[in-house]
């Protein structure tokens, strides 16, 4: 069968676009896609099924790096060197805990575990090579270091209770991180799941319902698709230059979903396409 995921495919999330569009995730109890606009300190949410428009809002923190539902209307935001919970009802903004960090380090992307555990990461805004960490939230608002000396902490997504897909986005690679059964507070084990093309940079990534892992490329206009074992299954192509994250939701998850960004060279306006969130309904397009 063909790639269904095809340039005619996708199709743009009703709204203007965005600065840096990242981390999308699917709410089902609302059937919501839900990502943030990291530079442009927002969250935002969809319907697919209806005719609405995008909901942003705009809240009042330096970065929203990262938005992780914890339940249908709350999720846990990440700023600069803090977490905050914020409610989409009430419209409520909280903090819950904060780090002291170097002035160039913010936090970045995360990922809830099936058990509920939430990991953040951080990585350094001017590049600086091994500055990053990624944290688990501890349930008393501390934050625990588990890894170390990461440049770019990104996309994180479980393949199993005990084990997670990660990506260091310095590295052309994807990492799999393993914890003994009873791990405790031990830190999980690193080793190399894929290694890309020298030129990739991975980003935000996804796990498919039959266990395959979708990866957002970064400066390479397209989400690439591995095997459960580690195989090049597929290459979608992609109408943005920076594409950032994937997703996949939809009530019968039908939908893939991503997030792009814009990126110029200083003077240069982003090409047509940069900075959007797109998502493509695979029922409609397969191709026999």
């Amino acid at each position: 069968m063909m790639s269904a995921h095809t340039h005619q495919c996708w199709r743009e999330a009703p709204t203007a676009p965005g600065l840096l569009y990242e981390g999308p995730r699917w709410i089902p109890e609302r059937d919501l896609f839900q990502w943030v606009d990291i530079l442009g300190h927002s969250i935002l949410r969809w319907n697919p099924y209806t005719s609405s428009p995008v909901e942003r809002r705009e809240l009042p923190l330096e970065f929203v790096s990262v938005a992780l539902p914890m339940s249908p209307s709350q999720s846990i935001v990440a700023s600069r060197n803090t977490l905050h919970l914020y409610d989409w009802d009430t419209e409520a903004l909280s903090q819950i805990a904060e780090l002291e960090f170097a002035d160039d380090i913010r936090f970045n992307d995360g990922g809830i575990s099936p058990t509920g555990d939430v990991y953040i990461g951080t990585m350094s805004i001017d590049g600086r090579p091994a500055a990053g960490t990624l944290y688990k939230l501890a349930k008393a608002g501390d934050l625990e270091p588990i890894l170390a000396g990461v440049t770019i902490s990104n996309g994180l997504a479980w393949r199993s209770s005990d084990s997670a897909f990660y990506v260091d986005s310095a590295l052309p690679q994807i990492q799999l991180l393993t914890w003994p059964e009873a791990h405790g507070d031990r830190p999980p084990q690193r080793s190399v799941f894929v290694d890309l093309n020298g030129e990739d940079e991975p980003d935000g990534l996804t796990v498919t319902p039959d266990g395959d892992l979708l990866v957002a490329i970064w400066q390479g206009s397209v989400i690439r698709r591995f095997s459960s074992q580690g195989e090049h299954v597929d290459d979608y192509p992609v109408p943005a230059t920076f594409p950032t994250s994937v997703a996949i939701g939809g009530r019968n998850k039908e939908f893939t979903f991503i997030t792009t960004a814009q990126h110029a060279e200083p003077g240069l306006p982003p090409r047509y396409g940069d900075g959007r969130a797109y998502y493509c309904d695979v029922r409609s397009h397969e191709n026999g």
